[in-house]
């Protein structure tokens, strides 16, 4: 279970990369439509959301303890993309922290004990999933939730589709 739980991370992980690696850096504050945010609040909305479906819900962990509580305000989730760059990180940082968040999710998932998959996970009841294995799942899946946006963000600023 672990290893397929990884294997769906990582899948989602490249799929991310992939849409993003040709999308030049003057691009990922802009959005292509008013309701759809920027490429920049896409990956560190994903970068947040690991840690409070992993790091959080899985490991006892509090989000002050994963990252800087600010991170959260203005990339979690309920926060709002404003298209001013100067409200948020660096380019640079943000896709650092998205890179640095994947390499902490995997280790604590491989490190995790099968035994601990089934277990309940911490925090309120979610409609996605009531254990760890389930949470874990649904940081891939959200992932993916958010790859779809960025690959309408593509085909939305002219650029070829990806698989």
């Amino acid at each position: 279970m672990i290893d397929h739980l990884i294997d769906r991370l990582e899948a989602a992980a490249r799929w991310t990369t992939d849409l993003t690696k040709d999308i030049d850096d003057g691009r990922w504050f802009e959005a292509p439509r008013e309701d759809l945010g920027h490429l920049a609040w896409q990956l560190g909305h994903i970068a947040v959301s690991r840690i409070a479906l992993v790091h959080v819900r899985c490991c006892d962990r509090t989000v002050e303890d994963c990252c800087d509580p600010h991170l959260v305000k203005i990339l979690g989730r309920g926060s709002v993309p404003v298209s001013d760059p100067a409200a948020y990180p660096a380019l640079g940082v943000i896709k650092e922290f998205y890179k640095e968040t994947q390499e902490q999710v995997l280790k604590l998932v491989r490190e995790m004990p099968a035994d601990q998959l089934q277990k309940e996970t911490a925090g309120p009841p979610h409609p996605m999933f009531g254990n760890k294995a389930g949470a874990i799942s649904m940081a891939a899946m959200h992932e993916c939730f958010h790859c779809g946006q960025i690959a309408l963000m593509r085909r939305l600023w002219g650029m070829a589709a990806l698989r």
